[in-house]
């Protein structure tokens, strides 16, 4: 809402300006999780924490999700109601996010080669990269690019 008096008050490129300066969403779409995803991790248990840091640190690799149980020093299943219970999501339902948030993120830091960002955010694939960012932020990446740069000048 601040956001939205800035623009008002000061116009679009300043409330952007404010925006990007306190790294939150200039305006996040209907049905979008309004906390994020660093937030949820801080509140984690040390065992989660560890796992939460090291998705963090390999979002470009390839692992599934009984390599994370592993990494916990749980069973998958325990592993999985754990995880779900503190953070709010499943295993590899919370990397996906993650991976959308480096994909949004990198685009907006001006990487316009979207094969190189899906690598980057570990997608593996454009096209697995335009389903999940889709279904995440209701818009395709390309056009996510578009809007940003066009929101920059």
């Amino acid at each position: 809402m601040a956001l939205h008096i800035i623009e008002e008050d000061l116009g679009r490129d300043i409330s952007l300006k404010v925006a990007k300066r306190l790294v939150v969403f200039f305006r996040r779409q209907g049905g979008q999780n309004q906390f994020s995803d660093v937030l949820l991790a801080q509140a984690a248990s040390n065992r989660m924490a560890h796992v939460l840091d090291w998705i963090e640190g390999n979002l470009s690799g390839t692992f599934n999700h009984t390599d994370l149980a592993a990494r916990a020093a749980m069973s998958p299943r325990n592993f999985s109601r754990h995880f779900k219970s503190e953070i709010g999501y499943s295993p590899m339902a919370y990397v996906e996010r993650r991976r959308t948030e480096r994909a949004r993120t990198l685009i907006e830091s001006g990487n316009s080669d979207l094969a190189r960002v899906a690598t980057l955010a570990g997608f593996g694939s454009s096209d697995t990269m335009r389903r999940v960012f889709t279904k995440h932020l209701s818009v395709l990446p390309h056009e996510h690019l578009r809007r940003f740069g066009a929101a920059q000048e």
